[in-house]
Parts: structure tokens; sequence; C-alpha cells
């Protein structure tokens, strides 16, 4: 399907970044202040380099962990991040960070000192680490079960020999944060099989993935995203410094928009990729098949796919959508267990009231995509599309869903 996925609504105002780790983007004079006062030298050259290896790439972080020890510090990086992405125009922001790592007082306080430097100007989102145990998970939760300014957990680095824990081994701590109300996004697929995406889907209920820039290689995999509305977070400039793309321009980002898939423009580390929001956004528009349009669908997916605490679990995450009868579609507030007939493109689409159930949206399908049954020797179209009437059927792409 090589179109633009409608949007039902204008984007908001400003940008979004979704996905800015605060001990990868403090202000560089922060960062020798902080230093100085600690008797740290501080290289000047704390950059990314293109094609350095992620592995390369997280030892950086050690550097600015040292300076982040204490919650006074914590505090003023939050509140200067939250500065920095409003001068570039963001008016969307989640900020990430794993509080573990900050050993001058107890997690608990490392987080209302990010949250006490926010001040409600960013959705904080709580790091796991690949390879930690997935009890530190669980405490992250019980931490952000009681602070409202918690919007998610992330699953973040990424897998490596030696870890003894496997990223199917996160299922309990990220089950209780879809319970608790949590969004759920997971490092997934940088420069990696895209297998991956499907464990963090699948296993973990993840609502975002970051990076995921081998999704396309998988067809299966695009259609579980597709059918589930999963959002990518995009972090171009840092793919390439990674390695998981060999240059800028071969980042995936405007296939992936022009197969339907949700993505959104993401700054990642602004201090060692040296850039900021603008930047970013600059060189995603001057990716080969990008244009306006596009660029501009990219930033509603990111204001829409923003975190928000939720009383009960998201209904992608029901078991079976028995469980959901009548449930309504996050979006346009209609019933999900009928279907909605519509136009696009002068093409009948119809949703599929199973899909949009388990998605917590409506999901449409062009008519062929359910097939008829015949009663009395009439024809009449099915309610359910082919795949989830037949185990056998493979997904089709949806024609759209519905969006914010």
């Amino acid at each position: 399907m090589d179109q633009i996925v409608p949007i039902e609504a204008n984007s908001p105002i400003g940008l979004a970044d979704l996905h800015r780790h605060l001990d990868g983007s403090l202000r560089r004079t922060t960062l020798d202040d902080l230093a100085a006062h600690l008797g740290i030298a501080v290289p000047a050259n704390l950059v990314f380099l293109p094609g350095m290896g992620l592995a390369d790439a997280l030892a950086c972080f050690t550097l600015t962990l040292s300076v982040l020890q204490q919650p006074d510090a914590v505090k003023r990086v939050a509140a200067d991040i939250c500065e920095d992405a409003a001068a570039e125009g963001v008016t969307t922001l989640e900020i990430r960070f794993a509080p573990q790592l900050h050993r001058g007082a107890t997690p608990a306080e490392i987080v209302d000192a990010a949250i006490e430097g926010i001040d409600g100007r960013a959705g904080l989102v709580l790091c796991g680490l690949y390879g930690e145990p997935p009890t530190v998970l669980t405490d992250l939760v019980l931490v952000a079960k009681s602070r409202p300014g918690v919007v998610g957990i992330d699953l973040a680095g990424g897998p490596a020999k030696g870890h003894v824990y496997r990223l199917q081994d996160y299922v309990e701590p990220f089950t209780m944060a879809r319970d608790t109300g949590l969004g759920r996004t997971v490092h997934a697929s940088e420069g990696r099989p895209p297998g991956e995406i499907f464990m963090a889907i699948k296993l973990l209920h993840a609502d975002r993935i970051g990076h995921g820039t081998t999704v396309l290689n998988d067809p299966d995999i695009v259609n579980l995203v597709l059918a589930r509305g999963v959002t990518l977070e995009a972090n171009i400039t840092s793919n390439w410094h990674v390695g998981a793309i060999p240059d800028l321009s071969t980042h995936p980002l405007p296939k992936w928009l022009r197969r339907g898939i949700r993505a959104c423009v993401c700054t990642d580390n602004t201090l060692f990729s040296a850039v900021d929001a603008q930047e970013e956004y600059r060189r995603a528009r001057s990716l080969p098949g990008m244009n306006d349009a596009l660029l501009a669908q990219a930033i509603a997916y990111g204001h829409a796919a923003a975190f928000k605490r939720k009383s009960t679990p998201r209904r992608s995450e029901m078991e079976n959508c028995g469980d959901s009868i009548g449930a309504s579609c996050s979006f346009c507030g209609e019933r999900l267990d009928r279907s909605l007939h519509r136009n696009i493109d002068g093409r009948a689409i119809k949703s599929c009231p199973h899909c949009s159930t388990m998605a917590g949206y409506h999901v449409f399908y062009f008519m062929e995509d359910f097939g008829e049954r015949v009663v009395d020797g009439e024809a009449y179209d099915q309610s359910w599309c082919l795949p989830c009437r037949s185990k056998d059927k493979p997904k089709a792409s949806p024609a759209c869903v519905c969006s914010a």
C-alpha cells in the first residue's frame, strides 16, 4: 500500500520528540559545570561517531552518569532539557532515563528530582536495561505507580553476549506496567533482526518501538505493527552513529510512512549526536522519498503516540475481544464491536470488529479482505476480515486506521 494513511484531524502545533535520553542530552555547558565541581575531566570531543557501534556508544554514558548521581543534578538537567526542547519548537516531549544508575539517592528520590525539574512540561519514561534482572523493572513500575508524572517504561540499550536475561524475560514487569496504565516502549531491532519487534509487541505489550530499523525485512512483522497501530520512534542521526544504517540517506522512515506504519522523529541523545529537534527534522525532510505531507504525518503521529496514564489497560492488550464488547474507539468514540463503513480514494472500506477491539481503535480494510458468505442464495459481506476468521490466511495491510 504505497500511499499516505489519512489523518482525520489536523496535527497539533509544534514538533514532537518522544525519545530523548536525559543522560545523553545534557547541555555541554551544564556538563562542564557539573564535572568541574566534581573534579572530573570531560573530553573535548564527547560525541558519537558514524558507525561506532552500539557498545561504544553506550560506553559514552559512563561519563555523563558520573556527574548525574545526585538528585539536584538530575533536576537541573531535566529542567534544561525541557527549556531546550521548547526553544526548538517541541510541544510534545518525553524524557527517559534509568534512575537505578543514579546512586546518590534512592531510585524513587531520583525520579522525584526529575519530575520536579520537568515541572509538568514533559512526560517521564523510566528505563530498565537489557541484561538487568527483571526485578529492576518491577521496582521501576512500583515507583511509577504512585507518580502521575511517570507515563511509561522502556527497555533500553541492547542485547549483548554474556547477558543472562533476554528480552522475553521481562514479560512480568511489562505486564505489570500495562495493568498499571503505563505506556510501554522497547529498544528493538536497532540494526538487529526484526524478531525483536515481534517479541516486544507480543510479549511485552509494546505501544511503541525505539529504532526498529529492520522492520521492513519481515512482512509478517510489518503487518503486526500495522494491525496493532504501534508507533516506531525514528532516531535518524543516532541510528547512523551506531551503524544501524550505513548513512543518513538510507534511513527507512519515508518507506515506513508510505507503507502505512506510524512513525515519529526523535533526537535520542542531543549531546552525543550533536543534534536538536530542528536539525533532526531537517534531516528527516531531506531523506529520499520524503515530502512535506509525509513529514507532517510523522509529526502528527508523534503527538498522537505520546504516553498518557491510563486507569485500565489499552484494548490492544486484551487477550480476547469477548472481554471488550461495547468498547469504544480511543479516537472517534464509536463502538469497536460493530463494523464502520467508509470510503478512501473512491474505494469502500470497512472496520474489522476483531482487529479493532484488539487494537483499541478502528482498523479498516478493503472489502475484498473480508470475503462473503452465502445465505439462501444471497451473498453477504463477512463481519471479520479473512485472517481473523482463519489462522491460515496471511494478514492484509490495513487500508487505514482511526487516528487522533
